[in-house]
């Protein structure tokens, strides 16, 4: 397993940005960078060179009590040749349960539902 870190701009860039302390050109290089690693990842992973990445959202507690997560996977697709699959999962106290799946042939298909933050780990 290694993994990777995704850095787009940040909340705090955002907010200074807004503030006109920094650039838009700033703001939009940080995240043009992270979707472009997001490319190279989906291109390895139709190339078969890795077979999944994932990452993890912070952890939550219910009102219950429970700990949970949320984790994002893309594999490629079992049922359908040269396909990305996008997998969310809800995580509580080790059971998975399955929320979504989108499927995608381009990057371009996924990049909105894909974070320009993340500590992603690829196997």
């Amino acid at each position: 397993m290694i993994k990777a870190e995704i850095r787009g701009a940040t909340k705090a860039d955002r907010i200074k940005l807004i503030r006109g302390e920094i650039s838009r050109d700033i703001v939009d290089d940080r995240d043009r960078i992270a979707r472009e690693v997001w490319a190279q990842f989906f291109e390895a992973l139709k190339r078969k060179e890795i077979n999944a990445i994932y990452w993890d959202c912070e952890p939550v507690r219910s009102q219950s009590g429970k700990m949970s997560f949320l984790r994002h996977a893309l594999t490629r697709s079992a049922k359908k040749t040269d396909i990305i699959q996008l997998t969310a999962f809800q995580i509580i106290d080790g059971e998975y349960i399955a929320l979504s799946d989108t499927q995608a042939d381009t990057i371009a298909d996924l990049l909105r539902d894909l974070p320009l933050n993340a500590d992603v780990n690829i196997f």
